[in-house]
C-alpha cells in the first residue's frame, strides 16, 4: 500500500474457501441473514439432470 491506496488481494484460494463456505450454508441457519445460503439444501434431492441444473441457478444465485 502506497500513499494511502488500496489494493484488494484476488487469492483464488481465499475465493474458494468463501464459495465452499457460502454453499455450506442452509438458508435460514444464520438469523440475521435468513435468506443467506445455497438453497438446494432444501432440495430432497439432487439426482436428475433436471435436480441438477435448478441445483446450479440456486448455486449462482447464492454466489452472486
Amino acid at each position: 500500500m502506497r500513499g494511502g491506496d488500496m489494493q484488494l488481494a484476488h487469492d483464488p484460494s481465499s475465493v474458494e474457501e468463501t464459495a465452499r463456505l457460502v454453499l455450506e450454508i442452509v438458508p435460514g441457519e444464520r438469523p440475521l441473514r435468513p435468506a443467506y445460503g445455497w438453497e438446494a439444501h432444501l432440495m430432497p434431492r439432487i439426482a436428475t439432470a433436471a435436480e441438477r441444473a435448478i441445483a446450479s441457478v440456486l448455486a449462482e444465485r447464492a454466489l452472486a
